[in-house]
């Protein structure tokens, strides 16, 4: 994608698009829709991210996606930016994100993306949906990863449903190397092998 020249123009450290939708949103959708009685602060800012993000990308998909764009971009952000065009709007850069406060960890995101693959791993080995809740996840990693996570671990736990999300760390790992020794899945019982590896048996 960045070979066209409008996406070129982009930061490098910008999650590219697809990072966007098939993590980032699974990542926070969960943390969104949530009614619990003390998440309205999570909920506020995962929607305002959210907002923001496809505010951003609606604009650089417009050369491509003209209508679809000029569309979604009418539903809300033509009010609010006073651009009744997305065509008309000032292309993304910087400025988007004055104001906004750098993660405190900057490698939170890929810490939790790598995190949810070795669950997600873990649940098709033990052939259970994606979807389906966890009684117990213990993960490993070592204390980088592991102080990387800290901040995300609610999330993690919501999108892997996961009622009890233990992270022990085993300092034999690499920088966002995850395993998981134990995995309970309701009747479903995933047991590591010897590394601790997802690729244990089912119980």
């Amino acid at each position: 994608w960045t070979s066209y020249p409008p996406f070129g123009m982009c930061p490098r450290n910008w999650i590219r698009p697809t990072s966007f939708t098939d993590a980032y949103i699974e990542l926070t959708k969960d943390r969104a829709r949530a009614d619990e009685e003390g998440m309205a602060r999570q909920r506020s800012s995962a929607v305002a991210t959210l907002r923001l993000s496809l505010n951003v990308l609606l604009r650089l998909f417009a050369p491509v996606l003209p209508y679809v764009t000029e569309e979604i971009w009418s539903w809300a952000f033509a009010a609010e930016t006073g651009a009744q065009s997305l065509h008309v709007a000032r292309w993304p850069d910087a400025r988007d994100f004055d104001g906004i406060a750098a993660p405190a960890e900057a490698g939170s995101f890929t810490a939790a993306t790598r995190a949810l693959a070795v669950i997600n791993k873990a649940k098709t080995t033990a052939g259970v949906s994606l979807r389906r809740p966890a009684t117990r996840i213990v993960l490993m990693c070592n204390g980088a990863t592991r102080h990387r996570v800290n901040g995300v671990v609610t999330d993690i736990a919501m999108t892997a449903r996961a009622s009890d999300l233990e992270i022990q760390v085993s300092e034999g790992l690499s920088d966002n190397a995850f395993e998981i020794p134990v995995a309970e899945f309701g009747e479903k019982l995933l047991v590591g092998d010897q590394s601790g590896s997802a690729s244990g048996r089912v119980q």
